[in-house]
């Protein structure tokens, strides 16, 4: 997704009349991140939903680590779970939106 964000900005296919290319980006980077969910969820246990599937593969990932210790692995699960925390606080914060109080000042 990275990736699709540069190439939009870097090539300027965000502006007007430019943006000839930008649905064929999008559409050829949504689709191969949706094939790569695809295949993950194909090669392990047939999930039923999404986020069973990404529970499957955090846990396999946790497994992995604890017997393999590998550092990038480590990088790997500490990435995941500041998304996951990173995606709650913004729903906590769609949810309560914090709006800062105006005091009402008049004139003397």
């Amino acid at each position: 997704m990275a990736v699709g964000g540069r190439i939009l900005l870097e090539f300027d296919l965000l502006k007007k009349g430019r943006g000839r290319f930008a649905p064929f980006v999008v559409l050829s980077l949504g689709s191969l991140i949706t094939f790569l969910i695809s295949y993950v969820n194909s090669n392990l246990i047939s999930y039923s939903n999404l986020g069973a599937m990404m529970w499957g593969v955090a846990t396999l990932a946790i497994a992995w680590i604890k017997t393999s210790k590998s550092p990038l692995a480590v990088v790997s699960v500490v990435c995941f779970v500041g998304a996951v925390l990173s995606v709650v606080k913004d729903i906590f914060r769609a949810q309560v939106e914090l709006r800062p109080v105006q005091e009402d000042i008049g004139e003397p």
